[in-house]
């Protein structure tokens, strides 16, 4: 097994077409339609690895069903499985026992289904034993946690009997994934009204399974980041477009904001730098809503020497890793002086001087593995361990960084 990647970079322009994996979140809300219509196919062997792990999970009559390290698998699964008859042991790799699903859980039980923990309270693995579900009422779920879950009972909701009733209380993170969610099951010809935070699904199974699933944005982040640091080149994106479902979407205008040029056709997006260097000292972006993109513009504000005020980093702790407990020990690796924030902050002046780094850990987290793949840019060096774990939403990243130019060796 390949232990790490060293990446060197050159001096010239980047120059070069990105071809980019379908969306994963997209594809795994369509899977999850498409097994409620008993429709579900195998996706490609060159899907990304949590597209591939939520196939296994919902297509397996096995008693035992193993997500990994994959929350969206664990949380749709949770909630597809909650009324598909038999009984279910969910489970997960060590970290996925230190992610919390009780508001999950809770939800679901409140529309009737039989959930237990089988060791800690409030988290993973969970005994589950389908059955229907009935909605009597208002199921209320927290807005700030976890996106997935409220994306989870949504798309459930057209077989619940007598429909669904959700409310999300405020503050709610991660918007755009919940949107994303109503205009699939829309798309699926599922009935869901929206009035502000209360969504409300009609009992009415879904009828359409050709279903459109965009190129991943959050994945074209990482090349734009390195356009940017490099200063000059041209990349192209195929099937990548601005008017995206995809919430990530909206760091196209952030990477313009920052003097990147963006030419849209109907082929995808041309993005252009012409030798423009940032001469500004921080800046403030929030990530409430792409709470994915918080590592992309993390290292790439520390390989530019730009200090950073981000805010909306609530729920990353969350994730695959501690993200936001990550993004501050890389900070201080890199020479960054880290200053005060409130809950949900990332706050740090950058370093006079990028700091020689040592061989970086991802802790199994596909987006910190391909976030410091920038401080390769101009002529740089960086050695980023378990390279591997890129697989899970972008299985030929490596192939695409060097497709750019850049040296890529695998070292055991």
């Amino acid at each position: 097994m390949t232990s790490s990647v060293e990446l060197r970079g050159f001096g010239n322009e980047i120059l070069g077409q990105v071809d980019l994996p379908d969306s994963k979140s997209m594809y795994n809300r369509a899977q999850v339609i498409r097994f409620l219509q008993k429709k579900i196919e195998p996706p490609a062997t060159t899907a990304p690895e949590d597209v591939q792990l939520l196939y296994k999970i919902l297509s397996s009559d096995l008693q035992l069903l193993d997500a990994g390290h994959a929350g969206t698998a664990f949380r749709f699964a949770t909630a597809v499985k909650s009324f598909t008859p038999g009984e279910w042991e969910l489970t997960g790799s060590p970290r996925m026992k230190e992610r919390p699903i009780r508001l999950l859980v809770e939800a679901l039980k409140k529309l009737g289904a039989d959930i237990w923990y089988m060791e800690r309270d409030g988290f993973p693995p969970l005994l589950i034993k389908g059955k229907k579900l009935e909605c009597t009422g208002t199921v209320e779920i927290p807005g700030d946690v976890s996106s997935q879950f409220i994306s989870a009972v949504l798309m459930i909701g057209p077989y619940v009997k007598n429909g669904l009733k959700l409310r999300v209380s405020p503050p709610v993170l991660s918007r755009p994934y919940i949107d994303m969610t109503v205009n699939l099951m829309r798309e699926a010809g599922a009935e869901v009204s929206v009035r502000e935070n209360q969504y409300e699904v009609g009992e009415k199974p879904y009828q359409n399974t050709d279903l459109r699933v965009e190129k991943d944005w959050s994945s074209a982040s990482y090349f734009l980041a390195m356009l940017l640091a490099q200063e000059r080149g041209r990349l192209f994106f195929p099937g990548l477009s601005k008017s995206s479902s995809q919430g990530d979407s909206k760091i196209s205008d952030w990477f313009e904001k920052m003097g990147m040029r963006a030419t849209e056709s109907a082929d995808g997006i041309h993005y252009q730098m012409n030798g423009l260097s940032l001469e500004t000292q921080s800046i403030s972006l929030d990530f409430s809503n792409v709470p994915d993109m918080a590592q992309t513009f993390a290292c790439l504000f520390l390989k530019k020497g730009i200090g950073a005020r981000f805010s909306g980093c609530d729920n990353l702790n969350l994730k695959e890793t501690n993200r936001l407990d990550k993004l501050r020990e890389l900070a201080v690796k890199c020479g960054a002086k880290m200053l005060p924030g409130s809950h949900g902050e990332l706050n740090f002046d950058p370093p006079e001087k990028l700091r020689e780094l040592p061989p970086l850990p991802v802790y199994d987290d596909h987006r910190m593995a391909m976030s410091q793949a920038v401080f390769s840019c101009n002529d740089g060096r960086v050695i980023i361990q378990n390279p591997g774990v890129v697989k899970k939403s972008f299985p030929d990243f490596w192939t695409q960084v060097r497709k750019m130019g850049f040296s890529v060796t695998m070292h055991q």
